[in-house]
């Protein structure tokens, strides 16, 4: 009997609540409540439209937690989006800037690379100079020893004709 009187009593709330429209505010575990009711007594076709009105209720309170969970998503989404822009720029511009300082440290390689060749160059030419200065005093020098040793020779042949008096071959008649 008592199950009767529940069931009495929760069709009573059932009606009031339809009757009053509270239907719509009602929490999500009071329509699980309320449905259960309607599904324990015979199916009068009252009971199947509020049937209907309370899962009808349910799927749009669902559909709408759906939308406000896409809605978080989207706005993330579209933050994140500006996120990925944003750091694309910056890419770009640092891109620009390293391509741009490559560049400029290309071009400082070359002026070194100039540099040091002139450099070079100088110092080849001015060891050039050098080794022909040091080959010509060799040569001078050269040229001075052998004119000395020359006139060594010389002076020591006319000594000892002069030392010997005539040669033999000087004396024997033509």
């Amino acid at each position: 009997m008592e199950n009767s009187n529940d069931l009495k009593r929760e069709l009573s709330e059932l009606n009031k609540a339809f009757n009053d429209n509270k239907i719509f505010s009602a929490s999500d575990e009071d329509l699980n409540r309320l449905l259960r009711v309607l599904c324990s007594g015979n199916v009068m076709s009252d009971m199947a439209n509020r049937c209907q009105v309370i899962n009808t209720i349910k799927t749009f309170r669902f559909f709408e937690s759906i939308q406000r969970t896409n809605k978080k998503f989207t706005f993330l989404n579209v933050g994140l989006t500006l996120v990925v822009i944003l750091l694309t720029i910056i890419n770009i511009g640092l891109t620009f800037y390293a391509t741009r300082q490559s560049n400029e440290s290309g071009k400082q390689i070359e002026r070194l690379i100039s540099t040091q060749e002139k450099r070079t160059i100088q110092q080849k030419e001015y060891f050039e100079a050098q080794l022909q200065e040091q080959k010509n005093t060799f040569e001078t020098i050269i040229q001075v020893q052998n004119r000395l040793i020359e006139s060594l020779v010389n002076e020591s042949t006319s000594n000892k004709t002069t030392q010997e008096g005539p040669s033999p071959s000087s004396l024997t008649p033509k």
